[in-house]
């Protein structure tokens, strides 16, 4: 009959295999995504609390539940969107500003912003960064499956479970670090984009095919006025109009 008995729920403490992100920024070397990977992995470890909770309760199902692979997965993908969205929110900032400051023409401008087919190519990229975390969600989603209805004559199959979860943290430190990479690839990416930008100065041979037009009219006008070359008949009119 013991044999028979579910296991209880235990889930183990998180934090350590997170490695770095818990950490709190360092106040002398400002981290701009610092707030997007501690919100990341605050809603995991609020997730392991209410796994907690409802393992006390006796709530099994819920517990095992609370840190299932598809809640592990929303926070990695709601970061990795935040990253993407960030980086191009900065390098659009950036961009509007070189190109005010040479006075490039608005439609011009535009053409220099990330179109939707890169913002979507951005995205894509930085969470593919995560292929190594997605697999250990795979294995996490195994091991939960087992450990549901896991008995006291298979301690190892919870314990297999528990494992997955401390898998789970350290891969999802391993793919933040692989996302900040691939986003430092991006932004250098951008950043000659800028640089050309900044060094763009707009044509002169508008200016001189106009200024070229107008001496060149000056000049009519003032052969015909000076007596040099007859005026025509139009212009002649014109003239009167004028004069009178």
């Amino acid at each position: 009959m013991i044999d028979k008995l579910l296991l209880p729920v235990r889930v183990p403490e998180l934090g350590p295999a997170f490695g770095r992100l818990p950490d709190r920024p360092d106040p002398d070397r400002p981290d701009p995504l610092a707030p997007i990977r501690l919100r990341m992995v605050t809603r995991l470890l609020d997730a392991a609390g209410d796994a907690r909770r409802r393992a006390a309760a006796g709530e099994r199902e819920a517990a095992l539940g609370a840190l299932a692979s598809q809640v592990w997965l929303d926070a990695w993908e709601e970061a990795a969107g935040a990253v993407a969205d960030q980086l191009l929110r900065d390098v659009t900032i950036r961009l509007e500003d070189a190109s005010r400051r040479v006075r490039m023409s608005r439609r011009r401008r535009r053409r220099l912003l990330p179109t939707d087919a890169e913002r979507r190519g951005i995205a894509t990229r930085l969470g593919a960064t995560g292929s190594g975390f997605v697999a250990a969600l795979d294995r996490l989603e195994a091991a939960a499956g087992a450990a549901s209805a896991a008995t006291a004559r298979e301690r190892d199959v919870m314990a297999a479970w528990r494992d997955a979860l401390l898998g789970a943290a350290r891969r999802l430190d391993a793919a933040w670090d692989g996302l900040l990479t691939e986003a430092r690839a991006e932004q250098g990416t951008w950043e000659s984009e800028i640089a050309t930008t900044e060094q763009w100065r707009a044509p002169w041979w508008p200016v001189v095919l106009v200024g070229s037009g107008l001496v060149g009219v000056a000049a009519w006008v003032g052969s015909i006025l000076g007596g040099y070359t007859p005026a025509p008949d139009w212009f002649a009119k014109l003239w009167r109009a004028v004069v009178q």
